[in-house]
């Protein structure tokens, strides 16, 4: 949750394909070119040791230049892949924001904004293909000074009869001809510097410690009852739940309600193991759910959140999420009962409607529905609603909500409510804030109670909506 998404795309994408382009690619082509230096070098060595010295000897500033020069190109590389991920974030966040900036008029704040992350990679990119330029070229100066300081001196062998004219032009040649691909590997590893820094950043994400451990017992039922034992829970070091205690028994509608950030999506979240517990336990028949294979004991829930996230595909393909080896009659039956059926019946293709990047094609009510048929389709044993109808209106929310109560016969079911008007019927109510149970009970036990409950029904009841 605190990493931004379009670091992790830019990551995937960018720092990948530089990793690909500066190390894996050039690979090849770096060792035929060693093996070049290594045939050259031997043939320089057999015709005059005293010369191949010499000729050498510029080998040594060339290696205090790359000491020096790779500090630097990692710096700016690395400033350059950072600059990257943030101007790509500012994409994906613009994209998915584009209606709130066009309709508060943001458009050149935002293309501020770009243009300093880009600008920030552009300056990056100019200083680091400068050093890049300029350490070969910097080679190839001292290389040419060690050329002429082998000429004159091989030269005067010549001239005392130390050395064979034809030996001197052959030495020549293979000294030439080892001159190129020396400067290819001079490049090469000052390429390297920025396939090093995106491996790091691919590595970063791809070496990070898994958070959530699978556990081996087998499960493919629930049989009695979800427990919490005095569980605690914080994201960071603030705990946003403290010593909570409760049971859900089978077949019972259990709500959570309360005002914004009391606690309660906290609580579906660990009871479907995206997170696990601070302090206490979890159980499940009385087994610590961290016991449980993983993929298994998500099977027994299906999901509807607030945030409905369907996929740039068709209805049939987002609702097959759910079960993917449904058939077309379940289908048509989890549509029926989530009262959907009807209105997806009216579009042109019917199931195979491409709904748009996050059903952009659908209205509020009808992507809702669709949420509720992929749950429907998965069979689960438990149903949880997080603040399912709370961004919907009047007459969306009546619909959903008969949806809702059509799904929850014969199931055990989690409600998250915003709208205390939907839960009235919950077997049990507990009542959230500041990360604890304050009250628990039946609706109109809470009522008569004239605590919490009873002042945020009466708000709303009111007209007046609570955040």
């Amino acid at each position: 949750n605190t990493t931004q998404s379009g670091n992790i795309i830019s990551t995937l994408t960018n720092d990948v394909n530089v990793v690909n382009s500066t190390t894996v690619s050039a690979f090849t082509g770096l060792l035929r070119e060693i093996i070049q230096v290594i045939l050259y070098l031997l043939l320089l060595l057999s015709i005059s040791p005293y010369l191949c010295l010499i000729a050498f000897s510029s080998s040594i500033i060339t290696v205090l230049i790359l000491r020096i020069s790779t500090n630097y190109l990692r710096k700016y590389a690395n400033r350059m892949q950072v600059a990257m991920a943030d101007f790509t974030n500012v994409v994906q966040e613009t994209l998915n924001g584009i209606k709130i900036i066009k309709g508060y008029n943001f458009e050149n704040k935002i293309k501020d904004k770009f243009h300093e992350k880009t600008q920030r990679y552009y300056r990056s990119s100019i200083k680091f293909q400068s050093i890049i330029s300029l350490v070969p070229s910097l080679n190839e100066i001292f290389a040419i000074l060690a050329l002429v300081v082998v000429f004159l001196v091989g030269g005067n062998f010549v001239l005392q009869n130390k050395m064979r004219a034809e030996d001197l032009m052959l030495f020549l040649f293979a000294l030439f001809s080892i001159m190129s691909p020396i400067a290819t590997i001079v490049h090469n590893v000052s390429q390297f510097q920025r396939g090093i820094v995106s491996t790091q950043r691919v590595f970063s994400i791809l070496e990070q410690n898994v958070q959530i451990h699978s556990g081996s017992k087998k499960i493919d039922s629930f049989e009695n009852r979800i427990e919490f034992k005095n569980v605690s829970f914080g994201y960071n070091s603030e705990l946003v739940l403290k010593n909570i205690n409760f049971t859900i028994p089978k077949g019972k509608k259990i709500a959570l309600v309360g005002a914004s950030g009391s606690g309660k999506s906290t609580v579906v979240d660990l009871i479907i193991r995206f997170y696990d517990p601070t302090e206490g336990s979890i159980l499940l028949d009385e087994t610590d759910i961290r016991e449980f294979d993983l993929k298994q004991y998500r099977k027994l829930f299906g999901i509807v959140s607030q945030d409905i996230i369907l996929f740039n595909d068709t209805i049939r393909n987002n609702i097959l999420i759910g079960n993917p080896d449904a058939t077309e009659l379940d289908i048509i039956n989890a549509c029926k009962v989530s009262n959907s059926y009807n209105f997806i019946m009216k579009l042109p293709q019917g199931l195979d409607t491409v709904v748009g990047e996050r059903g952009v094609t659908l209205s509020g009510g009808e992507r809702q529905r669709i949420a509720i048929a992929r749950a429907i389709i998965r069979n689960p044993q438990i149903l949880i609603f997080d603040e399912a109808t709370s961004s919907l209106d009047s007459e969306s929310e009546k619909v959903v909500q008969e949806a809702i109560n059509s799904t929850l016969k014969d199931k055990t079911a989690i409600i998250v409510a915003h709208r205390l008007s939907t839960i009235v019927d919950a077997d049990e109510i507990l009542v959230f804030d500041s990360g604890q149970i304050v009250e628990k009970g039946k609706h109109q036990e809470l009522i008569k109670a004239n605590g919490i409950y009873k002042k945020l029904y009466s708000l709303q009841t009111n007209g007046t909506s609570i955040q």
